[in-house]
């Protein structure tokens, strides 16, 4: 705030006193109108969202439900993450794979959008990464050694039809 002095003359004895006023220069910002700005830019962010939430370019296909079991040297996978590439367009805008995780029995349930959904109908390259320590909250080394790792790599491929239930076993030799 800037200050501005004046001295006044007050009665007969020629006193001086001085009296301060506050004047406020005119980019000051009231406190209640510091909230304007974040409120606006909150609208912004809003609108933005909800306008990308909106594209007529997204759709969710129909899933049909999956499972399948999974062996490596004749014991069951667990803990291993199984992931199904599309191999051609399957219809998926939203970019996701559908995966699963191998139960302590080797089996496992796919899933695209929600738990256990199953997956579009089509053609996929299917990626496996079994974990070393299939309970690891953090990385854990390949057991496949990144065999299995990456599509180009995979040598599984499987098709899905609407019909397709139950995925024929893999067992898989080290």
């Amino acid at each position: 705030m800037v200050h501005k002095s004046r001295a006044l003359n007050f009665g007969k004895d020629n006193q001086q006193r001085i009296l301060s006023e506050k004047i406020t220069p005119f980019c000051t910002i009231h406190p209640r109108d510091k909230m304007k700005p974040t409120l606006l830019s909150f609208f912004a962010l809003a609108v933005m969202f909800s306008v990308g939430c909106s594209r007529e370019d997204y759709a969710e296909v129909p899933v049909h439900p999956l499972q399948g079991s999974l062996f490596i040297g004749k014991q069951p996978a667990y803990g291993a993450y199984v992931t199904f590439h599309p191999a051609s367009n399957v219809g998926m805008t939203k970019g996701n794979r559908p995966f699963a995780r191998v139960e302590k029995d080797g089996r496992f349930t796919v899933t695209t959008y929600n738990s256990g959904d199953g997956t579009p109908v089509g053609s996929y390259q299917v990626t496996i990464i079994w974990p070393e320590d299939p309970e690891a909250r953090g990385p854990s080394p390949d057991r496949l050694k990144g065999r299995y790792a990456t599509p180009d790599k995979s040598e599984l491929a499987v098709k899905v039809e609407a019909t397709t239930k139950e995925l024929p076993k893999w067992d898989i030799d080290l």
